[in-house]
């Protein structure tokens, strides 16, 4: 995924002319015809997302997008990720430290990662090399590793309904609608531990994270009671759950000095 240069030194014979050296950028690369976004360890951990699986990528991914609804404020906290570039949709190729990771379907909106698990990761919109089979977004992601020393973190944060706003208006007020999808739960903690197996030769890191939601569903009440043989409804709505959970585990061996 990188263009390497390797600079050979010639001895000088006889000199037969000046060389005028020019240091301006050259309008076209020569060397390499894609367009890749490298999102390091830094881009990946400060800037502010919902740290969302690949959608997070992909709102920092010039010329890729995710769904059409926007992330304000978490939103988009449990969207599936739809892998859009250049306008098209389908044909996407993602995988961590190049194990492809989706099913055979031409648009895998399914496809998850922990996001927090990352060192860092390649996002690709054109000019794919041989290696990949598509023409798609292509997105391939290098999970941390461990060390000789011991090192975690751990993370948590927690929001509820009495951050979020409402777009009621008075029309809709007359229609009896006095709330929208009231959000009840949003939480997300994870911990993360690495370090060494055996000294300069053996390591692992391992992580778990778990995300919440629960949001009102709009339109849907609870039964007064199991026992009513009319099915009256209550005023209690209907809540919606959604969980993700996830384990990664890496273990990283050298097998010699070189």
């Amino acid at each position: 995924g990188f263009t390497a240069r390797l600079d050979v030194a010639l001895g000088v014979g006889a000199l037969q002319e000046t060389v005028t050296v020019s240091g301006s950028a050259p309008l076209v690369d020569v060397a390499s015809t894609t367009t890749t976004t490298q999102l390091t360890r830094e881009t990946l951990e400060l800037l502010p997302t919902s740290r969302n699986s690949f959608n997070a990528m992909m709102i920092q991914t010039p010329s890729a997008r995710t769904s059409v609804r926007l992330d304000v404020g978490g939103s988009g906290f449990n969207d599936s990720p739809r892998f859009h570039t250049m306008g098209q949709l389908g044909e996407s190729w993602q995988g961590v430290e190049d194990v492809i990771m989706q099913g055979p379907a031409s648009n895998p909106s399914g496809s998850y990662v922990d996001y927090s698990t990352l060192e860092e990761a390649t996002v690709q919109v054109m000019g794919h090399s041989a290696a990949t089979p598509t023409r798609g977004l292509a997105i391939n992601g290098v999970i941390k590793s461990g060390g000789n020393d011991f090192h975690g973190q751990g993370y948590y944060s927690r929001t509820s309904g009495n951050l979020k706003s409402d777009n009621i208006t008075p029309e809709l007020l007359q229609q009896g609608i006095s709330e929208g999808d009231k959000l009840r739960l949003r939480d997300d903690f994870s911990g993360e531990l690495g370090g060494r197996l055996v000294r300069d030769k053996l390591w692992f890191f391992g992580a778990s994270r778990q995300r919440r939601q629960h949001d009102d569903i709009l339109g849907c009440f609870l039964p007064v009671d199991d026992g009513n043989p009319d099915g009256a409804l209550s005023t209690d709505p209907c809540v919606g759950t959604e969980r993700t959970r996830f384990v990664t585990a890496k273990v990283t061996l050298q097998l010699n000095q070189s």
